[in-house]
C-alpha cells in the first residue's frame, strides 16, 4: 500500500511530512508504527486528537494528523476491522445481559461462622462481687509467685481497671438501687455472619456485571445494573413482546348486510 514516500533529498509537502516521519518504520501492510498505534488508540475512545498524541505524534500537530488519518481509506478500514474484532457477538451480548439479569447482591456475599457470646442479664451487685473476687485472685497470684515490680505490671493494670469498673457499678447501684441489671457476655456461641466478598466484586466489575464498588466511611458501596432493564432487553432479544416478534393480531370478521360471505377489515374473504 503506497503512502507517498519521497526521496530524502526531495522537498515534502506539509501533509506528507505530517503523515510520515523519517524514523517511523513501515510494516508489510504499509502502515507506519505510529499509524498502527493510532488505529489501536482511536478504538479506545474515538478521539482522533488524543489518539494521535498517544500514538506518538507531536501534540502541536496531533489534531491535523488525527483528522488526516481518519480520511485515509486504508486507516478507516483498519479501524473498522479493529472495532469489529473488539465488539461482542450476539451470543456474548445475550450471555452478559443474562448474567446482569440474574445477578443478585447475595452473589457477592460469603457466610462465615464466628465465635460470639450470648448476652445475659445480670445484677450489677453480682458483677461487683465477681470483680472483687477477681482482684483477690490476682493479688494472691502476685504474692504466691513473688513477682517483681516489672513483671507484675500487667497484673497491676488489670487490677486498676477492675477497681474502676467497681466504682462504675457502685455508682449505678447507688443511683438505681440493688435491682439494677446489665447485659453481660454469657456462654460462647457460634454465629453465622454475612460479609461482602471483595474478590467476587472485583471479578464482577471486570466482567461488566456490576457498575462499580468503592470503599467509604460507612463501608463498601456497590452500584449494580438494573436487573429489570436487563430482563426487558432479554425479552426483546427473544421476541417475547408482541411488537418484537410480530405476532398476528386476531382479525375481526365482518358480515356484510345481504348475507354475503364474511370478510376481514382489509377486504379479503374470511
Amino acid at each position: 500500500m503506497a503512502l507517498g514516500f519521497r526521496p530524502t533529498h526531495a522537498p515534502q509537502t506539509f501533509d506528507s511530512a505530517m503523515s510520515i516521519e523519517a524514523d517511523d518504520a513501515v510494516d508489510e501492510q504499509g502502515f507506519t508504527t505510529k499509524q498502527q498505534r493510532f488505529v489501536e488508540e482511536y478504538c479506545v475512545d474515538g478521539n482522533a486528537t488524543q489518539a494521535a498524541k498517544r500514538a506518538g505524534y507531536s501534540p502541536s500537530t496531533a489534531y491535523s494528523i488525527g483528522s488526516e488519518n481518519l480520511k485515509k481509506p486504508e486507516i478507516k478500514a483498519a479501524i473498522a476491522e479493529r472495532l469489529a474484532s473488539l465488539a461482542l457477538g450476539p451470543a456474548e451480548v445475550t450471555k452478559m445481559t443474562s448474567e446482569i439479569a440474574q445477578s443478585r447482591l447475595n452473589d457477592y456475599m460469603v457466610i462465615r461462622e464466628v465465635q460470639g457470646y450470648e448476652q445475659v442479664e445480670q445484677y450489677v451487685t453480682v458483677l461487683i462481687s465477681h470483680a472483687r473476687n477477681e482482684i483477690k485472685h490476682l493479688e494472691a497470684f502476685i504474692g504466691r509467685n513473688k513477682l517483681t515490680k516489672e513483671s507484675r505490671k500487667p497484673f497491676d493494670e488489670k487490677i486498676a481497671a477492675l477497681y474502676e469498673k467497681i466504682a462504675e457499678y457502685e455508682f449505678e447501684v447507688d443511683k438505681w438501687g440493688d435491682d439494677v441489671t446489665r447485659l453481660v457476655p454469657g456462654r460462647p456461641v457460634v454465629r453465622r455472619v454475612a460479609e461482602l466478598d471483595l474478590v467476587a466484586l472485583a471479578e464482577a466489575k471486570d466482567g461488566g456485571r456490576i457498575k462499580s464498588f468503592k470503599h467509604t466511611k460507612e463501608g463498601v458501596v456497590v452500584e449494580t445494573y438494573a436487573a429489570d432493564a436487563a430482563l426487558d432487553k432479554l425479552a426483546r432479544m427473544h421476541g417475547l413482546y408482541e411488537k418484537d416478534n410480530k405476532q398476528l393480531q386476531p382479525q375481526r370478521v365482518v358480515r356484510r348486510i345481504g348475507g354475503k360471505s364474511p370478510v376481514a377489515p382489509d377486504g379479503t374473504g374470511a
